[in-house]
């Protein structure tokens, strides 16, 4: 039902813009609030493995799962990325409102780049670019259909989508003793309990809070 209201509050708020309709009946309908799932699939380091032999010589697809895995964008944003956007000499990418894509929070916000995106990135910017400067020469959709083949292929236990790959993402770096504050800025989470729900995989992260008293 949510995702059905989110879909109809775009349309009617891009209908309003566009001066189609005098008011938008949707701007005060509110999202029916469901409770977090706490467990959220995240691939271990074997599963990472699995996937990309499963992906095969599919360049084009391997890439964009690889990019995920190491920026946790989501699929639309990967899609919408334009070179513009990267920054190689500073090793960043930009999430930004564009005119025809917008955030999920409405908000910028910069990620940056590890040395093995930067050696793919740099490896892709060789190569002839595509008429809309996208980054990647993708179809939303498509995409979508030529990952769950490979996922498939994988023999994942449970479900494993796209965005299972930015639940990777940030798994890894909680795990790896990141802050949750950064993770929370590099996805772009508006509210930081969203980002808490990856807080139960820091090893000993309670612990660690009783450790800080000064007395």
């Amino acid at each position: 039902m949510n995702v059905a209201l989110r879909h109809l509050k775009v349309a009617f708020a891009w209908a309003h813009r566009k001066g189609y309709v005098k008011t938008n009946p949707a701007a005060q309908v509110k999202l029916t609030r469901v409770p977090r799932n706490t467990h959220l699939r995240y691939l271990n380091e074997a599963e990472i493995q699995k996937l990309r032999e499963a992906i095969g010589d599919d360049t084009d697809l391997r890439r964009v799962v690889d990019f995920a895995l190491w920026t946790g964008l989501r699929r639309d944003e990967i899609v919408h990325l334009q070179w513009s956007d990267v920054d190689m000499e500073r090793r960043t990418i930009t999430v930004q409102n564009k005119e025809d894509f917008r955030t999920k929070s409405g908000r910028s916000r910069v990620v940056p780049v590890n040395p093995q995106l930067s050696a793919v990135l740099t490896e892709m910017q060789a190569a002839p670019h595509s008429a809309d400067d996208t980054v990647f020469n993708v179809n939303y959709w498509t995409l979508g259909q030529d990952f769950r083949k490979a996922v498939k292929r994988a023999g994942f236990d449970g479900h494993v989508s796209l965005h299972t790959l930015r639940h990777t993402f940030a798994s890894h770096l909680i795990m790896a003793g990141v802050d949750i504050r950064s993770v929370q800025e590099m996805l772009g989470h508006h509210d930081v309990s969203v980002t808490m729900i990856y807080s139960h995989l820091s090893p000993g992260h309670l612990a660690k809070t009783v450790e800080k008293l000064p007395y």
